[in-house]
């Protein structure tokens, strides 16, 4: 099956996990979330509102907002998504699910919220939410997609501490936090890359050490000093982020004024990068 076929399978369980995690384990154990799922349960405990309504009508909202700022391909999976997860929603709200022992209600929660998420982002769509705010706030500050969504969830999770109590404000941290990382996992796989760019005058010995030491290649590219105006090499390699440390030693080793730029890698794809 290729990933094309997969594509609204993955949309509607990730609709499927992520509204288990609101309705099934975040509200009945009076968690929060970040973004619009977080809202949604404000509302709910305030005023008794369905997650399911709140979050049809907020994404909704969102969607008419963001409709100039999602690629067109996204927008139909996104309606789609924020459908499904409200249809999901008022299915999965007569079944509850309170844990006896309290820590344990935000790892599930946070689990299945990460992994719903990222299966839509794997199916190439999104939740709406936090994500059109986050490019809306990028259009107007130019501050990144990553940043706003962080700054969309604080601004729910803070404030919703008055409603649910610090308490549960923190064990909603510690959900967030660990959906966090499933998304990560999920979009990254189990070993995250990280992008590394060495500036040397030895970039051809570096390259031949990283080979022998830790068995990555990479690719050398050309450039100018702005400063001194000489031509500078320059090695830019994909590593695992377990192998950055070995990688600073041996460049260290070579040449200890190498200047060296580590970045997280997106998504790396392609043959030539081999685990």
């Amino acid at each position: 099956m290729t990933k094309k076929n997969l594509t609204y399978p993955l949309l509607i369980i990730g609709s499927f996990l992520t509204a288990i995690s609101v309705n099934t384990f975040a509200v009945p154990n009076h968690l929060g979330e970040g973004g619009v799922p977080g809202v949604t349960m404000i509302l709910y405990y305030l005023f008794s509102l369905p997650t399911s309504v709140t979050s049809l009508l907020l994404n909704g909202a969102l969607i008419i907002l963001g409709l100039k700022l999602l690629p067109k391909p996204t927008i139909f999976k996104t309606i789609l998504v924020v459908i499904l997860n409200s249809i999901f929603l008022h299915l999965l709200a007569p079944y509850p699910f309170v844990f006896e022992n309290p820590i344990l209600a935000p790892l599930v929660a946070g689990f299945f919220m990460g992994a719903g998420i990222g299966l839509v982002y794997q199916g190439e769509g999104t939740t709406a939410g936090g994500t059109i705010v986050a490019a809306m706030i990028e259009a107007k500050t130019g501050l990144p997609k990553s940043s706003g969504v962080l700054l969309t969830d604080l601004m729910v999770i803070i404030p919703s501490g008055f409603v649910i109590g610090f308490e549960k404000m923190c064990l909603t941290i510690i959900s967030v936090y660990l959906g966090a990382k499933v998304i990560a996992f999920i979009s990254e796989g189990a070993k995250p890359k990280r992008t590394v760019v060495i500036i040397s005058p030895k970039a051809p010995e570096i390259s031949a050490a990283l080979e022998k030491n830790i068995q990555r290649n990479g690719t050398f590219l050309t450039g100018t000093g702005s400063f001194s105006k000489a031509p500078q090499t320059l090695l830019y390699i994909v590593v695992e982020s377990g192998e950055i440390l070995p990688l600073k030693k041996t460049v260290h080793e070579i040449d200890d004024k190498a200047f060296m730029v580590v970045s997280e890698a997106q998504n790396v794809l392609g043959t030539r990068f081999s685990n």
